[in-house]
């Protein structure tokens, strides 16, 4: 579903991992969970021995050339060893549902551009990269990972497509706690002192004493928001990343984070992470998950991908980023073999050397990149000593 460089079609068939989710069928038996029927004749069978990530994996693979019976196969085992992952289930979902159920049938077009696919379309316009598949359908595409720059994709006119085609936001502010919310949080708090059989109007900022607040609510009261930005950047000035933390708690009562204010969340997350990892890895993993979403926002797709993977190297239970690692790894190696490919026939080898060398960190075992890498570096060897 990702775009292959297509003078190298042969070699990609290395690129494993992409995206993430789907739905378990209902009413079956156990037995629907690792094999299914797409007809009358053909049964499929989950390929045995795979632990669940790399299940989770093929899935992908198959779904995304097409394979639709052999992917839901996968799933269902998938969704045997991880019956609550929404994200397999919302790929099992796209299988399932006719796509005039799934997606409404007006739209409008867009052209592929370069770096572009069907799950960066899917990601921006109907947000998830996982609805891939269901943009493939859309658009009767068989293949979702043949699609060419230039090709016209229908994207279905959801409420979401619609307002990024119309550049409205659709980030939702998260507000502050309506007083009524302190009240009861103070009350489970204050066991001994409970706020019994009072309304809101019997109440007021003068009777709520410092002994009902804790201490982050009277932080908040007292600062503002440009206060807390400014304490949180000479926290992490000071590497005091708990302090940091602590912060950002408080930062985000004021709304939602922005664009200046990510970045300063995902440098303490981060930081919190690297110092908790050797006592909490667990709690760690969870901080990373966090830092790697709010890459995603921001498009840090590669930053992204290297959270959700220590993530995952210390919690492999931690499921969001054991999944969303995946659909990176996959993503990532697509897009960097792709563009090291057009560098090298450009013969632009430091540039492609580079983005081979991307690849390989993302996925060390990718073959492709392996091979075309070493051809780079004694093509660059050969000129040098021509020149010299």
């Amino acid at each position: 579903m990702f775009l292959r460089d297509l003078g190298l079609k042969s070699t990609c068939l290395g690129l494993m991992l992409v995206l993430t989710t789907a739905c378990v069928s209902t009413g079956g038996d156990s037995s629907s969970s690792t094999s299914s029927k797409t007809n009358s004749t053909k049964i499929y069978k989950a390929q045995p021995g795979l632990s669940a990530r790399e299940r989770f994996v093929k899935a992908l693979e198959h779904l995304e050339n097409g394979e639709e019976g052999q992917a839901k196969a996968e799933i269902n085992a998938y969704l045997l060893a991880v019956p609550k992952s929404t994200r397999a289930r919302i790929l099992l979902d796209q299988i399932e549902q006719d796509i005039s159920n799934y997606f409404p049938k007006e739209s409008f077009d867009v052209k592929l551009t370069s770096g572009e696919s069907l799950s960066t379309l899917a990601k921006k316009y109907l947000g998830s990269p996982l609805k891939f598949y269901a943009l493939a359908k859309y658009n009767d595409i068989d293949n979702a990972s043949k699609v060419n720059i230039g090709q016209t994709i229908r994207i279905p006119k959801t409420s979401q497509a619609i307002e990024v085609k119309d550049g409205i936001s659709s980030v939702k502010v998260r507000k502050p706690k309506p007083f009524t919310d302190v009240v009861k949080q103070t009350e489970k708090v204050n066991k001994d002192k409970p706020i019994a059989n009072t309304t809101e109007s019997d109440l007021n900022t003068a009777e709520i004493n410092s002994e009902l607040l804790n201490p982050a609510d009277e932080i908040a009261n007292e600062l503002s928001e440009e206060d807390v930005i400014d304490k949180i950047n000479q926290a992490l000035d000071s590497r005091n990343f708990d302090v940091a933390y602590d912060l950002l708690n408080q930062l985000k009562e004021f709304g939602s984070l922005t664009l200046i204010t990510r970045p300063l969340a995902v440098q303490t997350l981060e930081g919190k992470a690297d110092k908790d990892k050797e006592t909490n890895p667990v709690t760690a993993a969870n901080l990373l998950t966090e830092a790697g979403e709010l890459n995603s926002v921001d498009n840090k797709s590669l930053a992204a991908f290297k959270d959700y993977r220590t993530a995952h190297n210390l919690d492999a239970d931690n499921l969001q980023a054991t999944e969303q690692y995946a659909m990176l790894q996959k993503q990532l190696a697509d897009k960097y073999h792709r563009e090291a490919s057009s560098a090298f026939r450009r013969q632009e080898l430091d540039d492609a050397i580079e983005k081979w060398n991307i690849v390989l960190d993302v996925d060390p075992n990718h073959p492709s990149a392996k091979l075309y890498r070493e051809q780079a570096l004694e093509l660059k060897a050969r000129l040098e000593k021509i020149k010299n």
